[in-house]
């Protein structure tokens, strides 16, 4: 334990600098990374606006990011865009990318990968409830 101490004694600011260097990376690359995603699909039809959309899309967010899953908001938010994918295609458009790390958002430590709506209820669902996303997605052209 003492050498520990020494080590960290005498070296200190080397280990200040790296740890520094790296936060400074991390913020440096997500400020220049695009987060666009691929596909942004027509949502012409849709009885939704703009904020609703971003709204649910936050909402979804919010019951992924983080440690555990709110699978009821998720539900929630899939029972008021299954009656028409023109809506599903905004919430999905106002997703967009996302990072997605071990156990959903990365922390400030970790890099997480930019992943789309799809990308993160895989990650977060399983069974049931992917399936029927997996099918909204279907009807609604997005793939």
């Amino acid at each position: 334990m003492q050498v520990v101490f020494i080590f960290l004694q005498k070296y200190w600011k080397q280990i200040a600098l790296v740890i520094g260097a790296f936060i400074a990376y991390r913020k440096i690359r997500a400020m220049l990374s695009e987060h666009v995603i691929k596909n942004v699909y027509p949502t012409n039809g849709a009885t939704i606006t703009n904020e609703q959309a971003k709204a649910y899309a936050q909402r979804l967010f919010i019951a992924m990011e983080d440690y555990g899953t709110d699978e009821d908001s998720i539900d929630e938010v899939y029972y008021l865009l299954v009656d028409n994918p023109y809506n599903t295609r905004m919430v999905y458009n106002a997703f967009g990318l996302k990072d997605y790390g071990v156990f959903g958002s990365p922390s400030w430590i970790t890099s997480g990968t930019p992943t789309d709506l799809k990308g993160w209820l895989k990650n977060e669902l399983s069974g049931k409830r992917i399936e029927q996303w997996n099918s909204l997605f279907a009807v609604a052209g997005i793939i």
